[in-house]
C-alpha cells in the first residue's frame, strides 16, 4: 500500500504550478491516489468596512465567483483529472493551504515554485517555502520548467 494516498496540489495559477499540477496528476494516477486542486484567494479587503461605500464594490461572493472560474479556466487549460477534487478557500496562502490539507487528510501536498532567490524571495516571500517548514506532512515543491529558446 502506498504512503501518499491523498494528494493536495496547491496552485496560484500560474505556470510553475502547471509543472505541479502535472506531476501530482502522474502521482496520483500512479500511486492510485485521490487527487484535490486547492486554490486560496485574497478575499476582499476589510479595512474599509467602517466605510460601506467602499466594500459594497467588491462583493466576497463576486470575488470567491471570479476565482472558481478562474481555477476551472486553469484546470480545464492543464487537462486535470476529472475525478480530482476542486477546492476553493479564502485567506493567506501557506495557512490556509495547511488548513485544508489536514481538512482533506492530505499525506503530501505538491506545489509549485518559482525558485526565487535572494532580495526577489525575501521581498515576494515564499509559499512553497513556509509549507516546508510547516507542513506536518511532506511537501513535494515542483520548480517552473525552463520554456525552450
Amino acid at each position: 500500500m502506498s504512503t501518499f494516498q491523498r494528494i493536495l496540489m496547491a496552485t496560484d495559477l500560474d505556470e510553475p504550478s502547471e509543472a505541479a499540477a502535472h506531476t501530482a496528476a502522474s502521482l496520483a494516477r500512479s500511486l492510485r491516489a485521490e487527487l484535490a486542486f486547492v486554490h486560496i484567494f485574497a478575499p476582499p479587503a476589510t479595512i474599509y468596512s467602517a466605510y460601506p461605500d467602499f466594500t459594497s464594490l467588491l462583493p466576497v461572493e463576486e470575488v470567491q465567483t471570479a476565482a472558481a472560474r478562474a481555477l476551472e479556466a486553469w484546470l480545464t487549460r492543464i487537462e486535470a483529472p476529472s475525478q480530482a477534487k476542486r477546492l476553493l478557500h479564502p485567506g493567506e496562502p501557506a495557512q490556509t493551504i495547511l488548513e485544508v490539507a489536514e481538512s482533506f487528510s492530505a499525506n503530501l501536498i505538491v506545489v509549485g515554485t518559482h525558485g526565487r532567490r535572494g532580495v526577489s524571495r525575501a521581498l515576494l516571500g515564499s509559499t512553497a517555502e513556509k509549507l516546508v517548514r510547516l507542513s506536518p506532512v511532506p511537501v513535494l515543491t515542483v520548480r517552473e520548467q525552463p520554456t525552450p529558446q
